[in-house]
């Protein structure tokens, strides 16, 4: 952390860029009004030094006045690929294989991703060469986990938690783009899945389905997204598990 808060001093060039994204559940029935539902803002930078480069990113959430990431990372070429060394309040292993909010073009995500580690306060080791990516992380004294990503392919563990894989296919055409996965819980949860797929049409748009089953309630998730702008959607979901039509609208800057 010293060496992130002194970096601006010793770096040739500071890459500052602020970013912030919003989202509004849209009413779809008598008695729904208008509710946001995240407003975040923040801040990353990228300052290149003669041994490799250091990274900052702050992230604010307005709703709850909570700072939801704090951290900073050093890249540096080795072994063939680059190697981050992470400290601070940042995402956890496992969380780094899903879409986070600003980027999740469903209304929800799969229920097995609901019970992993999400915020993460110590450190991390990531390795990254080609089609191969590794992260082990080491958080709040005495929790560990790790995940391992290759062509798709991605398994993972977190200490007292779960133990799971997940698949995004690289090989898609414009009908099938699957993804799926499955998780063993350490707890009551036992195991649970998820499959899901999307069809590009035109104009920016995608329809979606996803079945979650295993030991949960079995439920569907359909309908469609349309990004009128980079990291900006609008999304209008069937629930089957409530009944219930969900409408949103993302806005995000970048």
């Amino acid at each position: 952390m010293i060496l992130v808060a002194a970096s601006p001093i010793i770096a040739q060039d500071l890459n500052l860029s602020p970013y912030g994204y919003i989202s509004i559940n849209i009413p779809t029935e008598d008695g729904d009004e208008y509710q946001i539902q995240r407003a975040r803002v923040g801040v990353t930078t990228a300052q290149l030094l003669e041994n490799g480069t250091v990274k900052t990113k702050f992230e604010f959430d307005i709703n709850s006045a909570i700072v939801k990431w704090a951290y900073g990372q050093f890249d540096k070429s080795l072994w063939q690929g680059t190697v981050s060394l992470v400290v601070g309040i940042h995402p956890n292993s496992v969380a780094c294989l899903y879409p986070g909010p600003k980027n999740l073009r469903l209304t929800r995500w799969p229920d097995m991703l609901d019970h992993h580690t999400l915020y993460s306060t110590g450190t991390s080791i990531w390795y990254k060469k080609g089609n191969f990516t590794g992260r082990a992380t080491h958080f709040n004294h005495n929790s560990s986990s790790f995940a391992l990503t290759f062509y798709g392919l991605s398994g993972f563990w977190e200490k007292n938690t779960c133990l799971g894989g997940m698949f995004e296919s690289p090989w898609t055409t414009r009908l099938l783009h699957p993804y799926m996965g499955g998780m063993s819980c350490d707890d009551a949860l036992g195991n649970l899945f998820f499959i899901q797929n999307y069809v590009q049409l035109p104009y920016n748009n995608r329809l979606y389905g996803q079945y979650d089953f295993g030991d949960t309630k079995d439920s569907w998730l359909f309908g469609i997204n349309h990004e009128f702008s980079t990291d900006c959607f609008i999304k209008c979901f069937y629930e089957t598990r409530d009944e219930k039509i969900i409408g949103e609208v993302n806005f995000a800057f970048n």
